[in-house]
């Protein structure tokens, strides 16, 4: 998959996102603010942070260390990430059973997932903080095997890390980990482990309170420099909110958890669901794995019942869960080998059959999505003929693009991407380039098309006097179905 995108532009799917990942990696690179770093698409002074930039550092550092483009290094990092990920999770389970077969059978059902495939070469986190949120499960898994107090440490490093870069992934490990030491201790609670299980769960909880602590101060920071932008008072953590969570409707609808929860995210991950049933039926039958079959569950489900808007819009969120349904059929499979030589024959029919699952839905979906010309895209049109017609220093204003980083990624050039859902008020300050822009000139206004004229009389005044202002004394051209004042 990498090879065969490996020159394309990151235009395949939800394009939006990555390129809101990759402008951040492009101006840390060309030396902006590490911390408060600049995502310039929502007005001066540029910055919106969400999650805290350790994958965005990485790219930009090897991209700057190398010949490679922001594209390329931010799908090397992410595809580090994600083999890192493979072999954090071969050891967990290596830790929790004996021999090799379950975490090779794992690994293998982890690797082989045509929705982990797809977007661990992408340039978005998604790798980066599955590999933290295993870390901090190893981590926790060595300390109640051991009671080794530095496995506490690196593991709260790790938590902090994983809430960091995205919490609506750390946040399920954190809850089915939770479970699993709570089976761990009741199993126990009459022999003399449950003392160790106690301190690990301690353990646990000392970590995730703390990554917690951390995450709050981040977001508050985050916040307050989203409030000094023109779009960024309506992207802060309060403001988007019902956004993430979505509406108890939603969660009771029980055609989209067929068509979704159970559908698309399901032929996603494992090809077929009934790849899911067939694995489920197989841990039922084994007293030894029917908790952890229902904790993989729970943890593939919980992501779907908490951040349920975000699950069902965005697909790649379903990177954050796909390791407990992968885990699940991994488990199955290798439970399949302790049952003599019958069931190694059925455990291998069973890989080959996750494998061709794997390729099927790659070559059907995934592939051709890849494949597409995108040369001759909007973004990639607008983006060139910006290049040649504006200067590097010079900003751009855009309607009818949502707040969408593409284009200023691509067009290399700071932007105010006016969304058509931008409150008055803050509509009203585009006419006020100083607070827009800062010192910059803007050096083209392009026009797509928008709703701005199809609202009522005293916004379209606006909107008419800011494409007046800012289209003023300059050329006028057609490109990608846009019209460009430059």
């Amino acid at each position: 998959m990498t090879v065969i995108s490996w020159s394309a532009p990151i235009l395949d799917m939800f394009a939006f996102r990555q390129t809101q990942t990759a402008l951040s990696i492009y101006w840390i690179q060309k030396g902006g603010p590490l911390i408060a770093y600049q995502t310039p698409v929502a007005g001066f002074p540029w910055s919106i942070p969400f999650e805290f930039p350790i994958y965005q550092w990485l790219a930009a550092l090897l991209a700057g260390l190398s010949r490679l483009s922001i594209d390329q290094s931010g799908r090397i990092i992410g595809i580090a990430f994600f083999l890192g990920a493979v072999a954090t999770l071969y050891r967990i389970v290596a830790r929790l059973s004996s021999g090799r077969a379950l975490p090779l059978a794992c690994a293998g059902a982890f690797v082989a997932c045509p929705l982990a495939i797809f977007w661990a070469r992408s340039v978005m986190i998604e790798s980066t903080v599955l590999f933290f949120s295993l870390a901090f499960i190893l981590g926790i898994t060595q300390y109640h095997a051991t009671g080794k107090k530095r496995f506490v440490f690196t593991s709260t490093i790790f938590a902090i890390c994983a809430a960091l870069v995205k919490i609506t992934t750390f946040y399920c490990f954190a809850i089915i980990l939770a479970m699993g030491l709570l089976a761990v201790l009741v199993r126990n609670l009459s022999t003399p482990s449950r003392k160790q299980a106690l301190r690990t769960i301690l353990a646990a909880g000392f970590a995730v309170v703390v990554s917690l602590v951390i995450l709050m101060a981040w977001v508050k920071y985050a916040d307050g420099l989203k409030q000094q932008s023109l779009i960024g008072s309506q992207l802060t953590s309060s403001a988007i909110s019902g956004f993430n969570f979505g509406t108890l409707a939603q969660r009771f609808d029980i055609q989209s958890w067929l068509s979704i929860m159970f559908g698309r995210a399901i032929y996603q991950i494992l090809g077929s669901v009934w790849m899911l049933l067939a694995a489920v039926c197989i841990l039922a039958m084994n007293a030894r794995y029917r908790v952890a079959c229902v904790l993989l569950l729970l943890g593939y489900v919980a992501p779907f019942l908490t951040f349920t808007n975000l699950h069902y819009i965005h697909s790649y969120y379903q990177f954050a869960n796909f390791a407990f349904l992968t885990t699940l059929v991994g488990l199955a499979i290798g439970s399949l080998t302790n049952k003599g030589s019958a069931g190694t024959v059925v455990a291998s029919f069973a890989a080959v059959a996750v494998a061709l699952m794997s390729w099927h839905v790659l070559k059907t979906y995934f592939v051709p999505t890849i494949r597409a010309d995108q040369s001759r895209s909007r973004t990639i049109e607008l983006a060139r003929f910006i290049r040649k017609h504006t200067k590097e220093d010079q900003d751009l204003l855009i309607f009818g693009m949502d707040w969408s980083s593409e284009l200023p990624y691509y067009a290399t050039r700071k932007a105010v991407a006016v969304p058509d859902w931008l409150a008055d008020e803050n509509l009203e300050r585009v006419l006020n380039a100083q607070q827009s822009f800062g010192s910059d000139g803007v050096g083209a206004l392009i026009v797509c098309p928008n709703s701005f004229e199809l609202k009522e009389a005293s916004i379209r005044s606006l909107y008419d006097a800011i494409i007046t202002k800012y289209s003023y004394g300059r050329s006028v051209q057609a490109v990608g179905g846009c019209l460009v004042h430059f």
